[in-house]
């Protein structure tokens, strides 16, 4: 977007940012400011905009892995922090304060785009429905946005034909749609010429929020809008080329791995980089022999800064609680803590599940769950590390409230002394980033 956004404002094009729930965290910003202090015009509803189910039709699950149910939505605070907003844009906020805009700067056509075409895009207060009634013309930018398709499609195969028959159906609304991209390259400008198109990935997931699965999944490569290009792609984060694995088939996935992917034609890049991070979880560990609250402790000397350690409830002293799961054993922490057992030669392996507690999101408070997701839960980000003797031995990748839980199943070499768990941020530190060790402990067979 960031490309084509420049090209628009270099040919005279506004650009207005409608993030609705997020519109508050632009406060005191250039953009938001000159939005909210714009003369107000009269909105007036001129015609209908008959919004078809098909079109506003959202799935039933919103899936965080193959087969992992999101509990929460988890919200959020701003647009994606890679977008550029220029102080020359606007940061709107409702169908009024646009319109209002639109007519004081002789606007009369709008082009949408972002995310989800079947929710956002058509539905939310500064979208192409509101607008439509007040008169303003409306495009979509097909190659801009994306939908909320069917999870349960095979392994995610359909998801681009879901997109595209969301696009159909705005078509249908009397709302044309138009490829930005293309139309930008067209112009005679620099900025044009630079590359926009991206390989999707279908299913997809980064660092901060990994796609899980277990067993096995397929992932499908695709840009629609690049016609008779190839695609290569790498499992190790190393810089897709000519010369990495060609694309031909859905990538079937069985370990966690770091995918990258890029399109070529005729020998040249015809597109950016992709990235999409996936893993694989393991098994549920077996149930120890000896829970982690029956084992005393080793304490490091009053100059070490630790946060206690809690036997079997949170760290906040309520059930340990993961995905609103309840567990009885295991112990409760807050990043950064490490906590520290003596070792016994009849100690074989080390097993736990781990995750970060959530059990505030399913208390009864005034605050309401989704608004406790968008304020709450959307920050806490954890790592949980299992060191022997003082070398790592396991560690489980970023984990977010909800994420599915990560099993440890470690071997216990020989001669060791003492296993140190440790939890630690990946983020800006924050006060509820509680990790649960569950049915931790060992296993003397």
């Amino acid at each position: 977007m960031n490309d084509t956004f420049e090209t628009a404002r270099a040919l005279g094009l506004k650009i207005f940012w409608a993030p609705t729930g997020a519109v508050g965290g632009y406060s005191g910003t250039i953009p938001r400011e000159k939005a909210a202090a714009v003369k107000r015009h009269d909105a007036i509803k001129l015609r209908e905009f008959h919004l078809a189910k098909s079109s506003g039709g959202l799935p039933v699950h919103c899936m965080c892995g193959s087969g992992i149910q999101c509990k929460r939505n988890y919200g959020w605070d701003s647009m994606h922090p890679d977008l550029i907003v220029r102080e020359d844009d606007y940061v709107v906020c409702g169908a009024e304060e646009l319109f209002s805009l639109c007519k004081e700067n002789n606007v009369t056509t709008l082009i949408y785009a972002g995310v989800h075409a079947n929710a956002c895009v058509l539905g939310k207060p500064a979208a192409i429905r509101s607008l439509y009634e007040l008169g303003i013309d409306c495009l979509v930018a097909r190659d801009l946005v994306d939908a909320f398709t069917d999870p349960n499609s095979v392994e995610n195969i359909l998801h681009e034909a879901g997109t595209a028959n969301i696009v159909a159906d705005i078509e249908r609304l009397n709302v044309p749609s138009i490829n930005m991209g293309e139309l930008m390259q067209n112009q005679n400008s620099a900025e044009a010429k630079s590359l926009t198109e991206f390989v999707r990935m279908a299913p997809w997931g980064v660092k901060e929020r990994p796609y899980s699965f277990r067993g096995e999944s397929a992932v499908v490569l695709s840009s629609p809008w690049l016609k008779n290009a190839e695609f290569f792609y790498t499992l190790d984060g190393s810089e897709p080329s000519p010369h990495s694995m060609r694309y031909d088939q859905p990538i079937v996935l069985s370990d966690t791995v770091e995918l990258k992917a890029v399109a070529y034609r005729n020998g040249k890049p015809v597109s950016l980089i992709s990235e999409g991070y996936y893993v694989s979880l393991s098994e549920t560990p077996s149930v120890p022999d000896i829970h982690l609250s029956e084992v005393e402790r080793e304490i490091k000397g009053r100059a070490v800064f630790n946060y206690e350690v809690i036997n079997d409830l949170s760290f906040s002293g309520t059930p340990l609680t993961l995905r609103s799961d309840v567990y009885e054993r295991g112990i409760g922490m807050r990043s950064p803590t490490s906590a520290y057992y003596p070792l016994k030669p009849e100690y074989k392996r080390f097993v736990a599940s781990v995750g970060i507690d959530d059990r505030f999101l399913f208390e009864e408070t005034e605050i309401s769950p989704s608004e406790r997701g968008r304020r709450v839960a959307m920050y806490p980000s954890l790592r949980f590390l299992v060191l022997i003797d003082g070398v790592e031995h396991a560690s489980s990748p970023i984990m977010r409230v909800g994420s599915a839980p990560w099993g440890f199943d470690v071997e216990i070499p020989l001669g060791s002394r003492q296993i140190t768990l440790s939890v630690i941020s990946t983020g800006t530190p924050y006060p509820l980033e509680y990790g649960d060790w569950v049915n931790a402990g060992f296993i003397i067979q």
